[in-house]
C-alpha cells in the first residue's frame, strides 16, 4: 500500500508539472500574439512546453490507479481538450520564427481556459481520492511510529531502573 500511495503521489505531482508546462505554453503564445510574431527562441520554448506538457501529463496519469486513468481518458476525449490538442498541433506544424502565430488569441484562450479548468478539476478530484486511500496507510505508519517510540521509552525506563538498582547494590 505504501508503494502504491507513493506511486500515485508521484503521478499527481507529474500531472501538476504537466499543467505548469501547459500554462507556460499559454503565456508564450499570448506573448507571441501580442508581439504579432514568434522569435526563434519563443517558438522553440513554446514547442518544448507543448511537448513536455503532453509527456508529463501522459506519464503522470500512467502512475495513477485505473479509475483515474479512465477518468483522464474521458477528459482527454472531451471537446475542450481535443480542441486544445488540435490547436497545439497547428502551432507545432505551422508556426515559424518571424511570422505571426497560426493560432489567434481569441481562438486559443477560451479553449485553453476550459481545458485547463477541466485538468485542474481532474487533479483536485484525483488528490481527494488519493487522500481517502492514503489516510489508512498514514494512520498505520503513525501507529507503528508511536509503538516504536513507546517501546523505546519503555526500554530507556527499564535500563535506568536496572542501572540504579545495580548501582545501589555495588
Amino acid at each position: 500500500d505504501d508503494e502504491q500511495v507513493d506511486r500515485e503521489i508521484r503521478g499527481l505531482t507529474t500531472v501538476g508539472r504537466g499543467q505548469e508546462y501547459l500554462s507556460r505554453a499559454d503565456s508564450l503564445l499570448t506573448g507571441a500574439n501580442t508581439a504579432r510574431q514568434f522569435t526563434a527562441e519563443s517558438r522553440d520554448e513554446l514547442l518544448q512546453a507543448i511537448v513536455t506538457s503532453r509527456f508529463l501529463l501522459s506519464e503522470g496519469v500512467a502512475e495513477m490507479p485505473a479509475s483515474e486513468r479512465t477518468t483522464y481518458q474521458r477528459l482527454s476525449n472531451s471537446t475542450a481538450v481535443s480542441r486544445l490538442r488540435t490547436l497545439q498541433a497547428t502551432l507545432i506544424t505551422y508556426s515559424s520564427a518571424g511570422a505571426a502565430p497560426p493560432v489567434a488569441q481569441d481562438v486559443w484562450q477560451p479553449t485553453y481556459d476550459t481545458a485547463a479548468q477541466q485538468l485542474r478539476a481532474f487533479e483536485i478530484n484525483a488528490t481527494d481520492a488519493l487522500t481517502e486511500r492514503a489516510t489508512p496507510v498514514a494512520v498505520g505508519v503513525l501507529l507503528r511510529l508511536g509503538a516504536a517510540g513507546l517501546l523505546g521509552l519503555a526500554a530507556l525506563a527499564i535500563s535506568i531502573i536496572v542501572s540504579v538498582r545495580l548501582g545501589r547494590s555495588i
